[in-house]
């Protein structure tokens, strides 16, 4: 909904760890909601039913936080997640 610090670089990380970065940043235009692009390490297999925010400390840079569900399905490459 928001991509408040984030930008090309940002780190993407699941459960603290780094696990990939932002590659693109759009905004739909008929929703004005934000379109992300990532990498992710390959390996990495995400549940399809996780979700994603944007996290950060007061003191440090904001990252793109990847909370996984608990679906036995995986994401594929080029696979759409939403936020929570």
């Amino acid at each position: 909904a928001h991509a408040d610090g984030i930008k090309d670089g940002t780190d993407v990380k699941i459960g603290g760890v780094t696990v990939g970065r932002i590659t693109g940043l759009a905004l739909e235009p008929k929703t004005y909601r934000v379109k992300v692009q990532m990498e992710i390490r390959s390996g990495v297999r995400i549940p399809a039913d996780s979700r994603l925010s944007v996290s950060g400390a007061l003191m440090s840079s904001p990252y793109l936080t990847i909370s996984p569900g608990r679906s036995k399905s995986r994401i594929n490459p080029g696979g759409t997640l939403g936020t929570g």
